[in-house]
């Protein structure tokens, strides 16, 4: 109702602009801000992503990129200590991904957590094996010892867990030693 009020009360001006001043530049400005008024804004952030195709493409550019680009590890070989660069194998990980987003200019700061966590319930797939793909990748490094082992499991949540428990028995009438 109060738009529709709005709306008219503003045309009501124009007119009277007009015919005030029917050569001025400002009757076209108001005339463009009614325009303004009347197509709907858009609510919220845009998005980064608009399907979840160009979320595993970006992915896929990660992957790419991270595989292509090991780790140079200084290292001293031999007796005579020579001095050597090791090239290491770098792990994918969900905040390398972020990150690399960054680089490359598709997000300014590096969260695409909507997009992994089901606030977009189109993407819910693709993050799920985004997820399972780093995943993989994480436990294949430590299990072939590319990773340290101890820690992709920790990463990962598969660190054995063993219950301890400690019985003290209480003596019973007249059973303490001496």
């Amino acid at each position: 109702m109060t738009v529709v009020k709005v709306q008219h009360v503003f045309q009501v001006f124009c007119t009277i602009q007009r015919f005030a001043f029917p050569h001025s530049s400002y009757y076209l400005r108001l005339s463009l801000i009614q325009i303004k008024m009347d197509t709907p804004k858009p609510i919220g952030r845009p998005r980064i992503f608009n399907s979840p195709e160009e979320l595993w493409d970006a992915f896929e550019k990660y992957k790419e990129y991270t595989k292509a680009n090991p780790i140079l590890v200084h290292d001293f070989v031999g007796k005579d200590a020579t001095e050597v660069y090791k090239k290491k194998e770098v792990p994918l990980t969900i905040e390398g991904f972020q990150c690399f987003l960054v680089d490359e200019g598709y997000i300014s700061y590096p969260d695409i957590d909507r997009y992994l966590d089901g606030y977009h319930k189109e993407f819910v797939p693709i993050s799920v094996a985004i997820k399972k793909a780093i995943r993989r990748d994480q436990i294949k490094g430590g299990m072939a010892g590319i990773y340290n082992p101890s820690l992709t499991a920790r990463i990962n949540g598969l660190v054995d867990k063993v219950e301890k428990t400690v019985i003290q028995e209480q003596p019973l009438f007249g059973d303490e030693e001496k």
